[in-house]
């Protein structure tokens, strides 16, 4: 007759039950304790899961011929206005004036009061 190894469950030996006594209460040859021997049928293998779905299905990540690079070259038409109600901003430089004449005068004063550079040999 077929038999099935097992281990006690209190002396940690192994034993051996015969198939008719699967799932019985049996006493260890070892020990003499009374332990429950294996089920008759192995217990079913754990589901496998289903085919997961795939991550965020609605995401798009876009090719690299579609992404955009900070190295591209621009587009001149482009504005970071998103409605086109603003005007593309202008720069405009102040003209420069020429100095006030009391500032004129004050310089030449400045120059003239300043002791002439030493003459060399």
């Amino acid at each position: 007759m077929d038999t099935v190894n097992f281990e006690c469950g209190h002396c940690a030996k192994e034993m051996a039950v015969e198939v008719g006594d699967l799932g019985k209460e049996v006493p260890c040859p070892h020990c003499g304790h009374v332990v429950q021997a294996p089920p008759a049928s192995p217990p079913p293998p754990p589901p496998t899961p289903a085919a997961a779905p795939a991550p965020f299905p609605e995401l798009h990540i876009p090719s690299p011929k579609e992404q955009e690079s900070i190295f591209s070259p621009t587009d001149e038409t482009a504005s970071d206005d998103l409605f086109g109600a603003l005007p593309a901003p202008l720069v405009e430089v102040p003209a420069v004036q020429p100095p006030l004449p009391q500032l004129q005068l004050q310089l030449q004063l400045d120059v003239a009061a300043a002791p002439a550079p030493p003459r060399g040999p």
